[in-house]
């Protein structure tokens, strides 16, 4: 059954930025993700007044509405951003599968010590492999290359991603269905406040824009969610950071068979190479922790 679950997980997640490029003409991006979590937010907060678990206290709430703002709301309005100013789903994908290395750095900076050299060493092939992705692109310049703003959109979403879930390390105590509901309400906050300031249009109802807010609400945002929480208990949360490296490759065989979006065989081996890396540093950090 946990095979099941992880599958299950695996694809759900892959899916988080295929769905920006899916709703590309049908709705503001910003927009869209404030009616992804204002919805997911009502329907939680409507299973907490069904299941009643015990509420936050107000600066509890307010932490968890801090943390939502940075996981939900900068994270995917950057990257639905940069993915609607062309960035290809699987870049962005793999992007935020390098949140782990990313947070590994921060927690050493912080603490003032260097991680582990095989650690370092899983840093720097990642690095490799995420270049190898880039650089062929932003070479071209142009129509189909990779624009700096673009670039720079999708490395700052990925490190509002980093933050928000350091800070979710220190927000643990609260029970799951009102932490989730009140994290919704803080990604609906911050969307919101974007799309206001974007000048975005309300949205005319149609039928992509049904299914993409049904499967982000649904799928992504609560049983995605679910799933992670039942695994990450379970498992561990380095089996969770392992499994979140099948994102990438899975999100690119999506946009190939929804979009026709390719990679070239460089980029292709540089996703493989920074997955390899990220798994490294990852494994390597659990086998530290459990020594």
């Amino acid at each position: 059954m946990t095979a099941l679950y992880a599958c299950a997980y695996a694809l759900i997640w892959s899916t988080g930025f295929v769905v920006a490029r899916f709703i590309d003409g049908a709705v503001e991006p910003t927009m869209f993700l404030f009616l992804r979590f204002s919805l997911a937010a009502l329907a939680l907060f409507a299973l907490c007044a069904l299941l009643r678990p015990r509420m936050p206290r107000l600066r509890e709430a307010a932490r968890h509405v801090g943390v939502g703002a940075l996981l939900n709301g900068v994270y995917l309005c950057l990257g639905y951003l940069a993915v609607a100013q062309g960035l290809p789903v699987s870049v962005m994908t793999l992007l935020g599968g390098w949140q782990p290395v990313l947070a590994l750095l921060v927690v050493a900076v912080l603490a003032r010590r260097l991680p582990g050299r095989a650690v370092l060493a899983g840093v720097l092939v990642s690095l490799a492999g995420v270049a190898l992705v880039l650089l062929p692109g932003l070479r071209t310049g142009g129509g189909e290359g990779v624009g700096a703003l673009t670039l720079v959109l999708g490395l700052a979403s990925v490190t509002a991603l980093t933050l928000g879930v350091l800070a979710q390390s220190r927000v643990r105590g609260t029970a799951l269905l009102p932490a989730v509901a009140w994290q919704a309400a803080g990604g609906a906050a911050v969307s919101g406040a974007v799309a206001l300031s974007l000048g975005d249009p309300w949205p005319a109802w149609s039928g992509t824009l049904a299914a993409a807010l049904t499967w982000s609400v649904l799928g992504i945002s609560l049983t995605g969610m679910l799933l992670m929480v039942h695994l990450t208990r379970s498992r561990g949360p380095v089996f969770i950071s392992v499994l979140v490296l099948t994102a990438p490759p899975l999100a690119a065989l999506e946009a190939y068979l929804l979009f026709g979006e390719t990679v070239t065989p460089v980029q292709g081996a540089g996703i493989a190479v920074a997955l390899c890396g990220v798994g490294i540093a990852q494994l390597r950090r659990g086998e530290g922790r459990a020594g």
